[in-house]
């Protein structure tokens, strides 16, 4: 995805505003949302399962789930236009 992004930047300034910023709201909250799945995942990994290591990311799931979603939904919005 960033080879897409990096050769398309230039092309999204011939977009409606609204375009580009659903484009970089995209690309903001999917790399949140990589970084905060990362964090779930090393939260699992260090702790065995009978210290119920994944009790300790159940705070950032729910965020991590909303910002997934909404990067899902901008992505598709994204490929339903055209807009890359």
């Amino acid at each position: 995805m960033v080879p897409t992004f990096t050769e398309g930047i230039v092309d999204i300034s011939g977009f409606p505003l609204l375009f580009q910023i659903n484009v970089l709201v995209h690309v903001i909250l999917g790399f949140t949302a990589e970084v905060l799945g990362y964090v779930v995942v090393g939260f699992w990994v260090s702790k065995p399962l009978n210290n119920l290591g994944c009790m300790k990311a159940r705070k950032i799931m729910l965020p991590l789930f909303i910002i997934w979603t909404i990067s899902l939904v901008s992505g598709a919005l994204i490929q339903i236009f055209g807009m890359l």
